[in-house]
């Protein structure tokens, strides 16, 4: 026999409207941007030798820029810039080279163990991108 009455939506509280869950939000918020940043940049000095290493490497491997910025859309449409080594062949105006066979063997390296990425903790650093986004 129904009552008329949905039991478990009567007793659970709402959760989205919740104030606790709100304030909660807020200080969680706000921890994970201090919190990102730090890391962040304690990543980057713990990191340095390595990141001049990989920069010294690139710049030797051919010509062109160390460091390449594009701008990805994230969710919600909302864009960002995102850095990365450059792991391609630079053309003669230094651009990079949108062409899927002509990354360099140090690149494809890079690629495999994902050090190409290590210039996107600055990103993190400067508050552009979150350490989470990062690690993906």
């Amino acid at each position: 026999m129904k009552l008329g009455v949905d039991i478990d939506a009567w007793y659970m509280p709402d959760r989205e409207n919740s104030m606790f869950i709100q304030e909660t939000q807020g200080y969680v918020s706000r921890s994970n941007g201090w919190l990102g940043r730090t890391t962040a940049l304690f990543l980057i000095a713990y990191c340095a030798p390595l990141i001049a290493i990989i920069a010294l490497m690139v710049r030797l491997e051919s010509r062109g820029p160390v460091v390449m910025r594009s701008r990805a859309t994230g969710r919600g449409y909302w864009k960002f810039r995102t850095t990365r080594v450059r792991e391609t062949v630079a053309d003669d105006d230094g651009d990079k080279v949108f062409v899927e066979g002509d990354a360099t063997y140090l690149g494809r390296l890079l690629q495999r163990s994902r050090l190409d990425k290590l210039p996107q903790l600055w990103d993190v650093a400067t508050g552009e991108r979150s350490i989470m986004e990062t690690l993906q």
